[in-house]
């Protein structure tokens, strides 16, 4: 939901997924990408049909009205047992530039993304900060690292993106439909 381009179309293929995306300003038949307002529309899908639904950095730019009604469509597209996974900015961790985005809208804690999803009658399995970079998950000691560079470098050091990933960290949240 909110695919843009569908950059993540491949990774997806890769797994063995069948790809299909939806986006406000995207309509690509050779990359399965539908276009579709997630604000206020029905998702173009039939009921119970999809294992997955992917969610990365979109619902932050949704109203509460909005957030509810994607996490409506996305349950009634899901089969039973299929899977949401969420990927926002973790509020705790980005409260100082948060709307520097100006389409920001809605700020999600761990405890608020929860509850949102709970609300939408998702199971959630799994709700919790993630730093954005892939070294840290292979050798998660590099933590500390991460840790030291988001207190000795301004918020402003975007160029080095250790730095600005140590900084800008998203919550992780899967959850599944009953």
């Amino acid at each position: 939901m909110g695919c843009g381009t569908g950059s993540f179309k491949s990774v997806f293929e890769a797994s063995n997924f069948t790809y299909f995306g939806v986006d406000i300003d995207n309509n690509d038949e050779l990359n399965n990408i539908q276009k579709c307002d997630i604000t206020s529309q029905s998702l173009p899908f039939e009921d119970n049909s999809y294992d997955l639904i992917f969610f990365k950095m979109v619902i932050e730019h949704l109203t509460i009205e909005e957030i509810s009604n994607c996490l409506s469509e996305a349950i009634r597209v899901l089969k039973p047992k299929g899977n949401l996974i969420v990927i926002t900015p973790d509020w705790k961790w980005t409260y100082k530039f948060f709307y520097e985005e100006y389409t920001h809208q809605t700020p999600f804690t761990s405890s608020s993304l929860t509850s949102a999803l709970k609300m939408a009658q998702f199971e959630v399995k799994y709700c919790q900060t993630l730093i954005q970079l892939p070294i840290i998950w292979k050798f998660p000691f590099l933590k500390v690292i991460a840790n030291v560079a988001c207190m000795l470098y301004p918020i402003t050091h975007k160029k080095n993106k250790f730095i600005k990933f140590s900084q800008e960290r998203a919550l992780l949240a899967i959850a599944n439909k009953p």
